[in-house]
């Protein structure tokens, strides 16, 4: 993975991994400039809790 240095466009793609009833996981991914080079990327689940 690399880095982004001043003056970068940083691009995010995400997309939804996993939807249950009450939660959703989406990863997302940082692509520096026109590139495919990653900078960054993870997943995130939320939980939704109606009480």
């Amino acid at each position: 993975m690399d880095h982004s240095i001043h003056g970068d466009m940083i691009r995010f793609i995400s997309m939804g991994v996993k939807a249950g009833k009450t939660s959703m996981t989406v990863y997302t991914k940082a692509l520096r400039n026109d590139t495919d080079t990653k900078v960054a990327e993870g997943e995130e689940t939320k939980i939704m809790d109606d009480k």
